[in-house]
């Protein structure tokens, strides 16, 4: 109603705290896939609830690493009137 943006942000974290872990092998590749696509199922589907609430400005981001350095940057495009 206001004409607001809303932004869903899904930070898949798992792959930044596996890091000393993980290798260049097929594997963990496909373990990262997996994660990736975990979060991207996550925000279809709270795209699609928020759809059925009518909400028409959305859009959506999936990043990766420590959540804390992901959602700073997002701060400064927040405006409140």
């Amino acid at each position: 109603m206001s004409g607001a943006q809303l932004t869903l942000l899904y930070v898949e974290e798992k792959w930044y705290g596996a890091e000393g872990m993980a290798t260049n092998s097929s594997q963990w590749q496909q373990i990262r896939e997996a994660w990736i696509k975990e979060g991207q199922d996550i925000l279809d589907r709270e795209v699609a609830r928020f759809s059925k609430l009518d909400v028409k400005n959305l859009r959506t981001e999936l990043r990766q690493g420590n959540i804390a350095d992901e959602l700073l940057p997002l701060r400064k495009k927040i405006v409140l009137t």
